[in-house]
C-alpha cells in the first residue's frame, strides 16, 4: 500500500521522523529507567508500562530509522516502497512489529485500569502478576503474527488488521468510559471512606488517579492511530488511489511514529508514583534537558541549512535577506551556545535554589543568553517592521528601505541586544526590570500593531492586485507583480510572528511574574524551565517557516538537498564502506594476532618478519583508506553545497572514480 512521495512530503517525512526517532529513544529509555527506580508503583501496572516503553523505544531505534531509509532509497530511486526481496520484508516485518505492540499495549494498558477500578479489592486475586506478563507475552506474539503476515501479503494483512485494530479501538474507549463513569460514581464515596476507612478510601484514590492518568495515554494514542487506521480502511474500499492518498497515508504514518515520542512525556506528568521516584524538580530538568539537547542540534542544522540556502538565493531583496540573516545568525548561536549552556547548567543544579544561585557559569550563561535571545526577538521585530513598509509604501519601499540602512538597523539590533543583556548587572534589581521590561513590552506591541496593520493594508490591496492584473496587464503588471510578491512574503514573515509570540510571551510573562516573587516556590521554577526551553524552540522553529513559506529559499534548500545524495558520492561512499569492511575482516584481526604474539613472545625487539611486514602493509593500506576516504567526502558533501547547480557539471562520475583510485594508490604508497 505504500507508495512513493513527491520530493516535499518525502523531505517532510524524513526530517520528522528522523528528529521524532531521537526522542522517543530519549524519553522512553528517561521511563524504563524511571519506572524501574519506583519501588512505590504497583507491580502490574508497571510490567504494562514498561512493556509499552520498550514497543515504543524499538520503534525510535528501528522502526523509525528503516522508514527513513526506505523513503530515501526508493525516492531517489524512483520506485514505490513494495517488497520485491527477503531483506525488504524483513524491513516492513520489524516497524510494524513493535508499532502494533505499542497499539496492543494501550488496548491492554486500558483492559487492566479498567478492571482495577471496578473490581476494587478483588483486582489483586485476579489480575496476578504472572498473567499480566503471560498477556504481555501476548501481546508481542500476535503483534509479530500480524506483522508477518501483512508483510507476505497485504491482501490478506490489510482486511485482518482493520478487524483487529477496530475491535481495539471499541474496547479501548469503552474501558475509558466506564473508568470515568466509575471514577464520578466513586467521588462522593472516597470522601465517606476517608473518615471510616481511611486505608480503603487510600487505595480506592490511588486507583482512580492511576486510571485517569493512563486516560491521557489514551487519548494521545487514539489522536496519533486513529488517522491511520481511517486511511487504511479507505484504501480498502477504493481501489484506484491517487498521489494525494499516498501522501495524506505517509503523514499519518509518521503521526503513528510520533506517539512513541508522546507516551513517555505523560508517563513523566501524570504518574504520580514516578514523581515519588523523582523528585519535580529533578524531573522537569531531565525533561528539560533532552528536549533542548534535540531541540539544539535542530536549531544548529536547520539554521546552517538556512543561512546557505539564502547565500545561494538571488531571488530575495537584499533587505529582507538582511534581516532573516541576522534573525537565522542569532537562532543558529541560540543552538550552538544558549542550548548547551542551559543543559549544562540544569545537569549542575542539584536543587530548585541553585538555579537562581549567582556562579561563573550562571552569569555566562544568562549573559549569552540574554544577548542572542533578544537579538532574535528584536529580529523578528525588525522584520515585522521591514515586511510592513514593503506593503504600505509599494515602489517608494526600494528607494526608503535601502541595504545600508537596513545594514545598520541591524548593527542596532545586536548592540541594543548586549545592553539588555548587562542590564542584568545593574545595582538595582528594579532598575534590570524596569528597562527589560518597558523594551520588551513595547516591541510586542509595536509588532502586533504593525501586523494587524499588514492584514488590514492586504485586504485592502486584494482587489487593487486582480485589478491591476486584468485591466492594465501591459502598463501595470510589473506592478501587480511587485504588489502580490510584497503581500505574499509579509504572510510569510506572519508565521514567524506567531510563533515568536507563541514562544516568547510565556518566558516574557514568568520574567515579570518573577521580579515580584523574592523566593519563587518549585512549580514558578519548573514553570520557568519550560518557559525558557520554549523560547530556546523558537529558534528551531524560525528555519522551518523560512524553508516552506518562502518559495524561493524552499527551492534552494531542496536543490542543496538533492545534491547530497548522487552517483558521485554512492563511489565514495562505497569506497568507504569497502575500506571500512576491510578494517573489520582483515586490519583488526592481524592487529589483534599481533599484540598476541607479542604477548607470548614476551618481546617486541625482535625483527619482524616478511610476513609480519607483508601484514602491517595491508594493515596500514587499509586504515589509510579508510582515512582519505572521509576526506574525500567531507570535500565532495562541500562542494556539492558550495557550487550548488555546478556541482554536476564539474564533479562526474568519472572525475570521483580517478579520485577512488588515486586514494588507493595514494595509501599504498605511504604505507
Amino acid at each position: 500500500m505504500v507508495q512513493a512521495q513527491d520530493s516535499i512530503h518525502c523531505i517532510i517525512n524524513v526530517v520528522f521522523n528522523s528528529f521524532s526517532s531521537y526522542t522517543s529513544i530519549m524519553l522512553n529509555v528517561l521511563a524504563i529507567i524511571g519506572m524501574g527506580k519506583s519501588s512505590a508503583s504497583p507491580k502490574i501496572l508497571k510490567t504494562l508500562l514498561i512493556s509499552l516503553a520498550v514497543s515504543d523505544l524499538c520503534v525510535g531505534l528501528c522502526a523509525q530509522p528503516i522508514y527513513v531509509a526506505r523513503l530515501v532509497i526508493c525516492h531517489y530511486e524512483g520506485r514505490a516502497l513494495e517488497k520485491v526481496n527477503v531483506l525488504e520484508i524483513v524491513d516492513l516485518f520489524l516497524p510494524r512489529a513493535f508499532w502494533f505492540a505499542s497499539f496492543l499495549s494501550v488496548t491492554a494498558l486500558g483492559a487492566e485500569r479498567f478492571l482495577a477500578i471496578h473490581l476494587h479489592l478483588r483486582y489483586q486475586e485476579l489480575v496476578t502478576h504472572k498473567r499480566v506478563v503471560a498477556l504481555a507475552v501476548v501481546v508481542w506474539v500476535v503483534s509479530a503474527s500480524l506483522s508477518l503476515i501483512m508483510s507476505l501479503s497485504s491482501q490478506i494483512g490489510d482486511p485482518i488488521l482493520v478487524v483487529i485494530f477496530g475491535f481495539c479501538f471499541i474496547c479501548t474507549s469503552i474501558f475509558y468510559c466506564k473508568i470515568y463513569s466509575t471514577a464520578q460514581r466513586h467521588t462522593n464515596r472516597i470522601q465517606a471512606l476517608h473518615v471510616h476507612n481511611s486505608e480503603m478510601a487510600v487505595y480506592i484514590a490511588r486507583i482512580k488517579k492511576s486510571g485517569l492518568c493512563t486516560c491521557y495515554v489514551y487519548v494521545v494514542f487514539l489522536l496519533c492511530y486513529l488517522p491511520h487506521y481511517c486511511t487504511r480502511g479507505v484504501g480498502l474500499v477504493i481501489r484506484e488511489l491517487n498521489t494525494t492518498y499516498y501522501n495524506f497515508f505517509h503523514y499519518t504514518l509518521t503521526l503513528v511514529y510520533v506517539n512513541s515520542s508522546l507516551n513517555p512525556v505523560f508517563y513523566c506528568f501524570r504518574n504520580v508514583k514516578m514523581e515519588e521516584a523523582e523528585n519535580l524538580y529533578f524531573s522537569s530538568c531531565i525533561i528539560n534537558s533532552v528536549l533542548n539537547s534535540v531541540s539544539s542540534f535542530t536549531a544548529i542544522l536547520l539554521n546552517v541549512l538556512t543561512i546557505h540556502a539564502m547565500r545561494k538565493t538571488t531571488e530575495l531583496p537584499n533587505t529582507l535577506k538582511t534581516l532573516l540573516l541576522s534573525l537565522a545568525v542569532s537562532d543558529l548561536c541560540v543552538g550552538l551556545l544558549v542550548q548547551p549552556l542551559f543543559v549544562v547548567e540544569l545537569v549542575n543544579c542539584n536543587t530548585e535554589e541553585d538555579f537562581h544561585k549567582p556562579n561563573a557559569l550562571t552569569l555566562i550563561f544568562s549573559s549569552l543568553c540574554n544577548i542572542f535571545s533578544y537579538a532574535s526577538f528584536l529580529g523578528v521585530t525588525a522584520l515585522s517592521i521591514d515586511r510592513y513598509l514593503a506593503v504600505h509604501l509599494h515602489l517608494r519601499y526600494q528607494e526608503l528601505v535601502t541595504p545600508q540602512r537596513v545594514f545598520a538597523v541591524v548593527i542596532i539590533v545586536w548592540i541594543l541586544s548586549a545592553l539588555l543583556s548587562f542590564a542584568e548587572f545593574l545595582p538595582l534589581q528594579i532598575a534590570e526590570t524596569i528597562t527589560v521590561a518597558v523594551v520588551l513590552g513595547c516591541c510586542f506591541i509595536c509588532t502586533t500593531l504593525v501586523y494587524c496593520k499588514i492584514y488590514a493594508t492586504v485586504r485592502r490591496h486584494t482587489n487593487q492586485i486582480l485589478d491591476l492584473q486584468l485591466r492594465q496587464l501591459e502598463q501595470g503588471g510589473e506592478m501587480a507583480v511587485n504588489a502580490a510578491k510584497q503581500r505574499k512574503s509579509a504572510i510569510s514573515a506572519f508565521y514567524v510572528y506567531l510563533v515568536f509570540l507563541f514562544c516568547y510571551l510565556p518566558c516574557y510573562c514568568v520574567f515579570i511574574v518573577g521580579s515580584f516573587i523574592p523566593e519563587p516556590k518549585i512549580t514558578f521554577v519548573d514553570f520557568e524551565l519550560y518557559a525558557s526551553t520554549l523560547l530556546f524552540l523558537n529558534s528551531s522553529v524560525n528555519p522551518v517557516i523560512y524553508c516552506w513559506k518562502m518559495r524561493h529559499i524552499r527551492r534552494s534548500i531542496i536543490c542543496i538537498l538533492r545534491n547530497i545524495f548522487c552517483v558521485t558520492t554512492e563511489t565514495l561512499l562505497l569506497s568507504l564502506a569497502v575500506s571500512d569492511l576491510s578494517v573489520g575482516l582483515l586490519a583488526q584481526p592481524l592487529y589483534v594476532e599481533k599484540l598476541v604474539t607479542a604477548l607470548l613472545q614476551n618481546s617486541s625487539d625482535e625483527p619482524a618478519s616478511s610476513l609480519r611486514k607483508c601484514t602491517d602493509f595491508i594493515r596500514r593500506v587499509i586504515l589509510y583508506a579508510s582515512f582519505f576516504s572521509i576526506s574525500a567526502v567531507g570535500v565532495d558533501r562541500f562542494l556539492a553545497v558550495h557550487l550548488h547547480l555546478r556541482y554536476q557539471e564539474l564533479v562526474t562520475h568519472r572525475r570521483v572514480v580517478a579520485g577512488v583510485v588515486l586514494i588507493w594508490v595514494f595509501s599504498a604508497l605511504l604505507s
